[in-house]
């Protein structure tokens, strides 16, 4: 079934596609008991909050949120506003496409929750054999510093952390060149 797969590689396990099931078939209720003029977005926000909260507090995530709270939101208010447009948008009333909204809960997830797999990705640890830097290297590396594009820069990562990573290099690449000058 092709739509499994997408929720696969939206990382989601078979669970989730069960709860967003769940949590859109439980939105039809919330349809049929309130006024008329409301109950689109009434059911259309209850499912997905109702699945935002499945996804939230199911477990699949042991990270903490990677954003600061104000951002988080302003992200939530965003993807209402996106939740509630595409309601709009859907004639208002209960279309197929009202069934597929909630599933935005999955973006929500991911973007508010993403920083911090790409802040401890890039946090790599140094190289663990580091050899004593010289007062050449020092220099050498004070002089990099000043550069504009620094290629050992990352996100989180310490001027420590970077002087570890370029050092290493600076070592390989001396290694490399000792390697290929021929000897006599």
């Amino acid at each position: 079934m092709w739509f499994l797969r997408i929720f696969t590689l939206l990382g989601l396990d078979f669970g989730d596609v069960i709860a967003f099931i769940v949590c859109d078939l439980l939105g039809i209720p919330v349809a049929v008991l309130l006024p008329p003029s409301w109950a689109p977005y009434d059911s259309v926000l209850f499912s997905y909050h109702l699945f935002l909260a499945w996804l939230l507090f199911s477990g699949s995530r042991k990270t903490g949120i990677s954003i600061p709270i104000f951002s988080t939101i302003l992200t939530h208010m965003a993807c209402l506003a996106l939740v509630i447009g595409l309601t709009i948008a859907s004639a208002h009333g209960q279309s197929s496409l009202d069934f597929l909204i909630a599933a935005l809960a999955v973006f929500e997830r991911y973007w508010i929750f993403s920083g911090k797999e790409k802040n401890e990705s890039t946090a790599a640890a140094p190289p663990a054999q580091m050899p004593e830097a010289t007062i050449d290297d020092q220099e050498a590396f004070r002089d990099y510093l000043t550069q504009e594009d620094r290629r050992f820069r990352k996100p989180g990562r310490s001027v420590d952390e970077e002087f570890s990573f370029w050092l290493a290099d600076r070592v390989k690449k001396k290694a490399e060149a000792a390697a290929s000058t021929p000897t006599d």
